[in-house]
């Protein structure tokens, strides 16, 4: 039997449909689900942190899409908090304890969808900081998954954090300042 270019073509035009389509879904995941401010960027100066120190940051989460939605999030921490820092979620479930990185997590049992009814916008979604007694700065993002398609990250919240240090810029590498000496010296 001899294939001709034809032959295949088919085959590609189904593959194309499928990656158009596909592709179609993951911008609709991606567009029902808004985050305000999406990024979030927070300088606590004069706090002098102790063991009580609550910080806590207030986002708002909207479903746009006319379907009730449920959601996973999974708060990560990127690069390096100062020692002692700890962070907390609370969605509109409840308070999660500074361990719980997800509302859903079957290894501990966990399974809490945070639930957005159409076209609602949950304005108290809380992250926590616990500075403990150090300052400094920290970078947590949390996503948002809705629970249909898990593989797709719906949105993003970005919280850039800096306690008691007003010259750090979280997600930047500070550097030092310029050194120059020159020879001869006359």
């Amino acid at each position: 039997m001899e294939l001709t270019p034809n032959a295949k073509f088919p085959d590609m035009k189904q593959f194309l449909l499928a990656s158009f389509f596909a592709s179609l879904l993951a911008i609709a995941v991606q567009a029902q689900i808004t985050i305000t401010p999406e990024i979030s960027t927070n300088i606590f100066e004069g706090v002098h942190p102790n063991a009580t120190t609550d910080l806590p940051i207030h986002i708002a989460v909207t479903n746009n899409s006319s379907d009730t939605v449920q959601l996973k999030w999974l708060r990560k921490v990127n690069g390096d908090c100062p020692v002692g820092w700890k962070t907390q979620v609370c969605d509109n479930n409840l308070c999660y304890n500074f361990n719980v990185s997800s509302n859903i997590n079957p290894a501990i049992g966990l399974d809490a969808p945070f639930i957005l009814k159409p076209v609602e916008t949950f304005d108290n979604f809380i992250l926590h900081i616990w500075p403990g007694t150090s300052e400094g700065c920290c970078a947590i993002d949390i996503d948002f998954y809705d629970l249909k398609d898990t593989s797709v990250v719906a949105a993003t919240a970005q919280f850039e954090v800096s306690v008691d240090m007003p010259n750090c810029f979280v997600g930047t590498e500070e550097t030092s300042p310029l050194s120059l000496r020159v020879f001869p010296n006359p």
